[in-house]
Formats: structure tokens, sequence, C-alpha cells
């Protein structure tokens, strides 16, 4: 469970808040993804800005899970599993909106 959370560059924490979800990309490395625009002044402002987006990763799975106990972990990026990836992107893409909160 994420503990602390940042809009600053470099922190590798994910902002919490209310995005609006951007267009669909590929991103060198993590294929398909949505451009993610932080609408919380201060909080999660600076997501474009630090590359946060939506992406799938092969740490959201069960096998994953059975592997090491738990789920991986991001850089900041919300991230889901690779089978869901494609769903995400159409109920998402193109001005769909996301609210990431804390515990």
């Amino acid at each position: 469970m994420a503990e602390r959370f940042s809009n600053r560059d470099g922190s590798h924490q994910t902002s919490l808040g209310l995005y609006r979800v951007g267009s669909a990309i590929v991103s060198p490395k993590h294929g398909h993804a949505l451009l993610l625009h932080g609408l919380d002044r201060g909080v999660n402002d600076g997501a474009l800005r630090r590359e946060v987006i939506i992406h799938s990763a092969d740490y959201v799975s069960a096998e994953f899970i059975a592997a090491h106990g738990r789920l991986g972990r991001s850089w900041g990026c919300p991230a889901v599993s690779r089978d869901d990836m494609a769903r995400v992107i159409e109920l998402l893409a193109d001005d769909g909106l996301l609210y990431v909160a804390g515990a």
C-alpha cells in the first residue's frame, strides 16, 4: 500500500486527486498507455510534465503475486494488468476522469 504521495519531479511517487485522461499513446517502455492531466493545482498538476501515464505492467498479475507475495510497484504511474489495458483505453481515453485516492 502506498504511504507517500508527491507532485514533485523525480519523486517516483503517485500524485493523488482528479485527472482528466488524455490521448492513447504508445510508450517506448510500456506499450499502449494513456496520458494523464492532473486537475488539482499543487497536488497533481505536474502529471503531464512528469510523464505520469496509465500503463500495463507484468507486475500487475496473478503470476507476479504468486511469485512475490504482492503486486509490484510503478514509479508513480497507475498500472493495470496487460489483459485489462485495452478495456481501460476504451473506457477512459480522450476525456475520461480518474480519481486517485490514498488509504
